[in-house]
């Protein structure tokens, strides 16, 4: 076991000086048991295995989502959204609304995007007679 003892009377201490302490004799040997491992390695074994996965559990694993962002004008992205919001629970293609124009969706409905935004162009678009 390593101590730090400060020098205190010096003044302020910038560079701690370790200092090692003999180990005490007071607590008994433990014998290894019938598979050759010793009670405190198992706990040192265990304690370790639980420790890393602790650490495991907290380490934060990145998420990645491929797909398409779309950047437009909020009438379309409106309209965008109603498509969304018209689909099944399980077709819905908004992955995330970034802002009122921007949004991120998944890559398989740029055609069906696209062509739906084509239907809705041509029905509010006036034909001149002839």
């Amino acid at each position: 076991m390593t101590r730090v003892r400060s020098r205190t009377s010096r003044g302020p201490n910038l560079n701690p000086i370790p200092l090692r302490l003999p180990k005490s004799r007071s607590q008994p040997r433990l014998r290894p048991n019938s598979e050759g491992h010793s009670d405190q390695s198992l706990r040192l074994r265990l304690k370790t295995q639980k420790f890393i996965s602790g650490l495991l559990d907290k380490i934060n694993m990145v998420n990645a989502i491929k797909g398409i962002f779309i950047s437009c004008d909020v009438p379309m992205a409106q309209f965008i959204v109603n498509l969304n919001n018209a689909m099944p629970a399980n077709e819905k293609f908004i992955v995330h609304m970034l802002d009122s124009t921007h949004m991120f969706v998944q890559p398989h409905v740029a055609e069906m995007i696209r062509s739906r935004i084509a239907e809705f162009r041509d029905q509010n678009s006036y034909d001149k007679p002839q």
